[in-house]
């Protein structure tokens, strides 16, 4: 009476479970590549702002160097013939006497750049990167002047800004390079 009765039951998903299971993968997937890619981009951006950090960074260490041992400085070649080479307002570039003795140096601003020319009549060339924006640089020549006792100094203040993978980066440096010379 009952031999119809006995049912049997299969293991296994339903249509639905499978629909449901495959729609929640593919909505966390699409939410992991769009984190992923975030990432990606992030890294590329980070690493685009450190090469040009480092590209600051290497135009400042080289500057401050040439500085550290040269001396005679001045704002300009026709202050060095006068001997006045105080600047306490500031200048947008520095002229000086090499380490060597025979050779003058000039780093100046042109056009968003640090530039430096070595010798009189040689040619500017640009030390910083075209993606680096310099606004402004000054110099400020201290202890150069015969009365003073104190040794020469520079302090150089620069400002400008990076523009790496559509981000602006402002910044703003301040350094102080004593002659390493003792004064006479």
């Amino acid at each position: 009476m009952y031999a119809h009765a006995k049912k049997t039951h299969k293991k296994g998903f339903s249509l639905v479970e499978v629909l449901t299971s495959v729609a929640l993968f593919s909505v966390i997937m699409t939410v992991a590549m769009g984190a992923l890619f975030m990432v990606i981009n992030a890294n590329k951006s980070a690493k685009s702002i450190k090469i040009v950090v480092n590209n600051i960074n290497l135009a400042i260490e080289g500057m401050t160097r040439d500085l550290r041992v040269g001396y005679n400085y001045c704002a300009s070649e026709s202050q060095a013939k006068d001997g006045s080479c105080d600047s306490s307002s500031g200048s947008s570039r520095i002229f000086f006497t090499t380490d060597e003795g025979q050779n003058y140096s000039t780093y100046r601003l042109h056009n968003g750049a640090i530039e430096r020319r070595i010798g009189l009549g040689g040619q500017y060339l640009q030390i910083t990167a075209k993606e680096v924006n310099i606004e402004k640089m000054d110099f400020f020549i201290q202890g150069t002047e015969q009365s003073d006792d104190v040794q020469p100094y520079v302090t150089i203040i620069i400002k400008g800004s990076t523009n790496m993978a559509g981000q602006i980066q402002r910044f703003l440096l301040q350094t102080t390079v004593s002659q390493r010379k003792l004064a006479p």
